[in-house]
């Protein structure tokens, strides 16, 4: 009789707490679902202690935080997370099914705060595996702005009245509705509040200074928590073009010359004008260049 076979539950990595000679604990969400999932070096009763699996990948992620390259880390983080996703497979089949039916659409509150579970990598029998710790949990939510907007004149919106339209980018970067007009929204958390403060900081200094005809989103407000907390910045949304939404989708030779030296000037005249006022697009590459539907090149990602 033939096994049946289910194909993987596709889950992504919202973040990763750390430190050297401590435990490591990965935030996953799949299907509208976090799971926290913890490796620690003390593993519980009834569970390989020598040799275990998860020991073996704290003590390489500690080696990796001590040497000087940072793409070494980046290495054992991702061979942690796809351990982890493989092994969370049965977990996420029977807590995160799933739904085919039933509203789709939700708040902003709704989908930052979704039911958690927390559960602990284990080795048994030299066999790596995912134990529930508890049932649920609240939220781990460090997702703030500070002192950094405390000036700016922006609306701000509670997140419960913000919809959800679309994950442009996992649940860090979202397209979003507020009071009927579509937005790109960044939510912060321990991975992104630097680079947001940055990026924010950037772009108010692009808009204060009035420069004409510079394509680059305009910040247009801040979404708060119901204790008013910042927790997201909210971006004019840039249309996509459907079939060149971005440069490094594009195949060069497939694009008429024309159309490649518009962009290009298009390029060249937003940067000069950023670097007038001292601002360095420090990302520049070619997924940061988005063309609209009015076949226009817009720089995002500072």
């Amino acid at each position: 009789m033939a096994v049946q076979q289910h194909p993987p539950m596709i889950s992504a990595v919202e973040d990763v707490d750390c430190g050297i000679a401590s435990d490591c604990k990965l935030g996953l969400v799949c299907n509208k679902k976090r799971f926290n999932v913890l490796l620690s070096p003390h593993p519980p009763p009834g569970f390989d202690k020598e040799y275990n699996i998860e020991g073996q990948l704290l003590r390489k992620l500690d080696r990796a935080m001590q040497s000087s390259g940072p793409f070494q880390m980046d290495e054992v983080v991702q061979e942690i997370s796809n351990l982890v996703a493989i092994t969370c497979q049965p977990v996420f089949r029977e807590l995160a099914p799933i739904i085919v039916d039933g509203p789709q659409t939700k708040d902003l509150h709704t989908f930052l705060n979704p039911r958690t579970f927390e559960l602990q990598l284990v080795t048994l029998k030299e066999q790596a595996k995912v134990i529930k710790q508890q049932t649920t949990s609240v939220p781990k939510n460090p997702r703030r702005l500070g002192s950094l907007i405390a000036k700016s004149s922006l609306p701000s919106f509670y997140s419960s009245k913000v919809e959800v339209l679309d994950e442009l980018l996992g649940a860090r970067i979202l397209k979003v509705s507020v009071n009927g007009r579509p937005s790109c929204c960044k939510v912060v958390n321990e991975c992104t509040h630097k680079s947001i403060s940055r990026e924010f900081a950037s772009l108010q200094r692009i808009f204060d200074a009035k420069l004409p005809s510079i394509r680059v989103p305009k910040p247009v407000g801040f979404v708060k928590s119901d204790d008013d907390d910042i927790i997201a910045v909210l971006l004019d949304y840039i249309q996509p073009d459907p079939t060149t939404p971005s440069l490094d989708l594009i195949r060069v030779d497939s694009v008429e010359k024309s159309r490649r030296q518009k962009w290009a000037s298009q390029i060249r005249d937003t940067i000069t004008q950023l670097h007038q006022i001292g601002i360095i697009w420090g990302d520049g590459k070619t997924g940061n260049i988005l063309i609209d539907k009015d076949d226009n090149a817009w720089i995002i990602d500072f």
